[in-house]
């Protein structure tokens, strides 16, 4: 640990030195790529720094609040409300856009560090080779992860090449470097190609689900073709999944949120350990029960969309809420009806939970939305209706009547239902308004109730603010070459 904090806080010097003298002249102790690394396990050490920067926390806190997942909470602070994110208020000052923004770039520049670093590693090829490829895999894969999570907010169109996307970074990067942001396909080919190189590097022994897996790999192929549009390509890799990982059976659901060893269908998760940041406590102060100080509570508007019989209700409503049916009409309904957050709850401490990435019921949906795409809306095979019943039947009860659609627009509209309850609260919503807004003709929208303490009860997926995230301000500032390419709507 001693040696990780000496190489983090070497790399965060190096990264922030702005004199001239110190850029033409190499500072003695200076840490480059020859001797940043020299064994194996400074390498691993590396990929651990990698990994604890994928937490996505500002993500999991903005799908929530600037969406329709939460209502604000009996014990609220001003969370949500000062900053103005529960009212909409998105600009390239917001704390959202700047954090997705920094955080992402920060996995891309240790796992660059990692990738110079490789060749200059002392290690034995006969019996060290198989694990350093293993490090070398995880490294071009996390980078070719946060590439595409940076093209998913900051894009204003995933789906087209032509579009433009962020900064390429797929190297160290010197202290004074300018970059521009590039077209979206340029960003695609780097990530395609960094993945092809994972998965030559990668041993099919790695199975562990919190490190870099060949599954890992799939199921971002299969959610980046989904975002471009690539229905055919996302469908082939969602299907090899839905065949190696089974769903979790009803009686077992709960597992994946208490993160039981004996958990089925989590591709991918971050772990988190007691001196990590506690997830759950981006909406509760102390713990997730109705008592435990709630910022923010589950919303209406999602609540009302669980039926008592749906396993996903007792994952994500606390055991102890207060279900107030009259809620609408009653004056008192804030002391009555507080339903607050269980899928962080924790089980060793108070708010300490893994954060789950990738998950095989993604998958099904990702089908789903494929099979919308062909048209194959209605009837008992390879159709949306389908698809979704077999979800339905698994996380409710079986024999789930099978849906009927008059139109692709309720079709659109099913999905973008169901992904909703079944990915809630875990960083989803707002791709999701973005992707499927239009075509399901839906955006944001959120409970009277939810939003009657600032009357912001919808956003339409044409805005500007679901459309994509602003650049951040700092960037725009410290950036001469990406002023000129802020996102439509926003300023600088």
């Amino acid at each position: 640990m001693k040696k990780l904090v000496i190489l983090l806080m070497s790399f965060t010097s190096l990264s922030y030195v702005s004199c001239s003298d110190a850029i033409d002249i190499a500072p003695e102790g200076l840490l480059t790529p020859e001797n940043a690394f020299r064994t194996l396990e400074d390498l691993q050490l590396g990929i651990n720094t990698v990994y604890a920067r994928m937490g996505n926390e500002t993500e999991l806190e903005f799908a929530s609040v600037f969406t329709d997942e939460v209502s604000i909470g009996l014990e609220n602070g001003g969370q949500g409300l000062i900053d103005g994110e529960f009212s909409f208020i998105l600009n390239s000052g917001s704390a959202a856009p700047v954090g997705i923004w920094a955080s992402n770039y920060s996995i891309l520049n240790m796992a660059n560090r990692v990738i110079a670093s490789a060749e200059f590693i002392n290690y034995d090829p006969e019996t060290e080779q198989v694990a350093f490829d293993n490090l070398l895999a995880q490294a071009y894969a996390l980078r070719a992860y946060a590439h595409f999570k940076l093209i998913s907010y900051f894009s204003t169109n995933p789906a087209d090449d032509n579009a433009l996307g962020v900064m390429k970074l797929d190297f160290v990067p010197p202290s004074n470097v300018q970059l521009p942001r590039v077209p979206n396909g340029e960003i695609y080919e780097l990530i395609q190609s960094d993945l092809v190189t994972a998965s030559s590097l990668l041993s099919p022994a790695s199975t562990n689900n919190t490190f870099v897996t060949a599954n890992f790999i799939t199921a971002l192929n299969a959610r980046m073709a989904l975002y471009r549009g690539q229905y055919g390509a996302a469908e082939g890799f969602a299907d090899l999944l839905i065949s190696a990982v089974p769903l979790a059976p009803r009686v077992a659901y709960q597992n994946i949120y208490l993160d039981s060893p004996i958990a089925s269908e989590v591709i991918f998760k971050v772990r988190r350990v007691n001196l990590d940041f506690r997830v759950g406590s981006l909406w509760a102060s102390v713990d997730a029960s109705p008592n435990g100080s709630p910022f923010y509570e589950v919303s209406r508007a999602l609540f009302n969309t669980l039926s008592l019989s749906d396993v996903r209700r007792n994952v994500i409503v606390h055991p102890n809420s207060l279900v107030d049916p009259n809620y609408l009409t009653n004056p008192n309904y804030v002391q009555s009806d507080v339903i607050t957050l269980n899928k962080y709850r924790g089980t060793t401490f108070n708010l300490l939970a893994d954060i789950k990435i990738f998950r095989v019921s993604e998958m099904h949906l990702i089908k789903a939305e494929a099979q919308a795409n062909a048209g194959n809306l209605n009837g008992a095979t390879n159709s949306v209706a389908a698809t979704l019943q077999g979800i339905r039947n698994i996380r409710i009860a079986p024999n789930q009547p099978l849906p009927v659609y008059a139109s692709a627009t309720e079709a659109w509209a099913d999905i973008l239902l169901e992904r909703r309850k079944e990915l809630a609260f875990e960083g989803h919503r707002y791709l999701d308004i973005k992707r499927l807004g239009t075509k399901a003709n839906a955006g944001v929208s959120r409970d009277p109730r939810d939003c009657e303490i600032n009357n912001s009860c919808s956003l339409p997926a044409t805005d500007h603010r679901i459309v994509s995230l602003p650049i951040p301000i700092t960037e725009l500032t410290a950036n001469s070459a990406i002023r000129p390419q802020q996102n439509p709507g926003y300023s600088n």
